[in-house]
């Protein structure tokens, strides 16, 4: 599996922060009925740490994605589930911006997000990381 984070958290901590908070929506994405992705996606509010970047007349929602076995990256599913999922949930929030924030070095997701039309509009630092901010308007 392939988890791209800031290394400093234990499992523990990445459950605390992916699952068990009422302020974020989650799915997990199946194919032909095995679990393979998940994502997630959270309002972006003025304490946010991506309020700079939040869109000034639209709401703005931060989402998180991620395949989780190796066996199922390389074959084109996370554009596909990117696209039904912005088609089919993302439409109750329209219009809305939508923010990721991959790891500069995670060539494949920033491939992806490219290739779903995001466009980088600005970087965070965290701690040696350093984290690109990219957008995608919706409507």
């Amino acid at each position: 599996m392939e988890f791209w984070d800031d290394g400093d958290r234990s499992s523990e901590d990445v459950k605390k922060h992916y699952f068990y908070r009422s302020d974020v929506k989650s799915w997990i994405g199946r194919l032909n009925g095995t679990p393979f992705a998940y994502l997630q996606i959270y309002f972006i509010t003025e304490h946010h740490q991506f309020n700079p970047w939040k869109s000034k007349k639209n709401t703005t929602l931060g989402l998180d994605f991620f395949i989780g076995e190796s066996l199922f990256l390389g074959k084109g599913l996370a554009a596909d589930l990117l696209k039904h999922f912005i088609h089919d949930v993302i439409k109750a929030y329209l219009p809305c911006r939508l923010l990721v924030d991959p790891e500069g070095q995670n060539l494949k997701a920033l491939h992806i997000y490219n290739k779903m039309g995001f466009q980088q509009i600005g970087e965070l630092r965290n701690k040696s990381k350093v984290y690109k901010i990219l957008k995608k308007d919706v409507s």
